[in-house]
């Protein structure tokens, strides 16, 4: 593979989860405590293709937390470097109200191998001291005929939370989601966090 642009590329250069065998349609998932951030990663399969995978990850209803957050909006802000890019006002009520905005970036690139895949971040760029730090990257590549191997990372700094316990879920979610979106069905509902 061809290494990202710096907008694009994964957060990590090394995956420490393994992609779950036989291209079975799964995630497996792993998390931890780094020394300025939780970190959570995971590795699947989803029976869809670059097409569909990029709609799916336009929908709000994808990009926002919907076990934390109250409210969202979502606007796109168009940049010639990127085939999406967007911005999601989001509100978590709680003891006290969280306010933030991330940023989301996407696009279907060359894999340097004749292929395509596509590249996505995203990161907290203003709002509440409550959450230091929010950000994830995911790429989405062909792993066999009508099948993606995906690859989603977060780096999360929440102090009153377990972090890495919360990223873990979060980028299970996102899996979930998406499998769901690329199959035409309905998002899972959550219960609140």
């Amino acid at each position: 593979m061809s290494p990202l642009p710096e907008g694009l590329a994964p957060l990590d250069d090394t995956l420490l989860v393994e992609p779950p065998a036989g291209y079975a349609e799964q995630v497996n998932v792993a998390s931890g405590q780094g020394e300025d951030y939780a970190w959570a990663q995971a590795r699947g399969y989803l029976y869809t293709d670059l097409d569909r995978a990029a709609a799916c990850m336009r929908l709000a209803e994808i990009m926002v937390d919907r076990r934390s957050v109250d409210a969202w909006l979502l606007t796109e802000i168009p940049d010639p470097g990127y085939d999406f890019s967007a911005e999601i006002w989001q509100l978590v009520e709680d003891i006290v109200d969280v306010e933030f905005t991330s940023q989301w970036r996407q696009s279907v690139l060359d894999d340097g191998g004749g292929g395509e895949l596509l590249a996505v971040r995203w990161k907290k760029i203003e709002g509440s001291d409550f959450l230091p730090l929010l950000e994830g990257s995911m790429l989405f590549l062909p792993a066999d005929e009508g099948v993606l191997e995906v690859q989603i990372i977060e780096h999360l700094d929440a102090p009153l939370t377990d972090a890495a316990a919360t990223a873990a879920q979060t980028i299970e979610d996102y899996y979930t989601e998406l499998r769901a979106c690329g199959r035409g069905e309905d998002l899972p509902e959550y219960p609140r966090r």
